[in-house]
């Protein structure tokens, strides 16, 4: 009888053992299904968005090549024209970038690459590349009162990316001879507290909550113009939140906007 009792226990042990291992069998093909679906998604985000890059880069290399005289001298009127031509086609190109960013990061697909970061040299480089001239061409005042030591931890790319992103939202909104002015301020939790704030219209409590949705929802894109649809700042929270951050708002209509986030500082 002892012997039928303890044979019955191993029974039963390896019963619940063979259980277990289903269950880990079956969490394990799960995740395994996931990884595969999420390369998947990966590839096929790949190739669309290089099927939608090559045309519009061909399209915007002939145009560039027009534009530079190459085929011939163009009068004035064709000239506006191709100017016209050249701009949306950059548009285009940048708005595919975005929502292609937009589309990694909700399927878990878009990663950083954090490194040891000085935010003046960010700002300046990318000052330097244009932006610096937009900002004179509307005689708006840009302060960057920033340490030149300072140093974050961060994407530098993205990072780029997100300064860029709310400096054209800052000029884009701020009326001529405005202000506009980028902080950066160390916190007691070792962060660095950076701000950009801008004189302009100001945003109602409905804008705000729209521009800092988490969710790109694809019905307010198609019924707005694209140039108010706030993917800039849908994106940019996206890469904060790859950051472990967030953008926060400040602003009340006809007082201008500040737009904030926190990053860390190397340890």
């Amino acid at each position: 009888m002892t012997q039928n009792i303890i044979l019955a226990e191993k029974i039963l042990d390896l019963e619940d053992q063979v259980q277990r291992l289903e269950q880990e069998n079956t969490g394990l093909k799960t995740l395994l299904e996931k990884a595969l679906a999420g390369t998947a998604r990966g590839n096929f985000l790949d190739l669309i968005s290089h099927e939608l890059r090559t045309p519009l880069t061909s399209v915007n290399g002939a145009l560039e090549l027009l534009n530079e005289g190459e085929v011939g001298p163009l009068n004035n009127c064709q000239v506006e024209f191709l100017r016209v031509a050249v701009k949306n086609t950059h548009r285009m190109i940048h708005l595919i970038e975005i929502l292609f960013d937009i589309a990694r990061f909700e399927t878990g697909l878009l990663k950083l690459e954090p490194v040891r970061v000085n935010l003046k040299s960010i700002l300046e480089n990318l000052l330097a590349a244009g932006l610096r001239q937009e900002f004179d061409r509307k005689q708006i005042n840009l302060t960057l009162e920033i340490k030149p030591s300072q140093l974050v931890e961060a994407d530098p790319q993205r990072l780029h990316q997100i300064f860029e992103n709310l400096l054209s939202n800052a000029l884009k909104f701020t009326p001529c001879d405005g202000a506009v002015a980028v902080t950066a301020v160390p916190q007691f939790d070792g962060r660095v507290l950076i701000s950009v704030r801008d004189s302009g219209p100001g945003l109602s409590e409905q804008s705000q909550a729209y521009l800092l949705g988490k969710s790109f929802q694809l019905e307010h894109f198609l019924v707005r113009d694209i140039n108010n649809s706030g993917l800039g700042l849908t994106i940019t929270n996206c890469l904060l939140t790859l950051h472990q951050s967030s953008l926060q708002v400040e602003s009340l209509p006809g007082r201008g906007a500040t737009f904030s986030f926190a990053l860390r500082t190397p340890c």
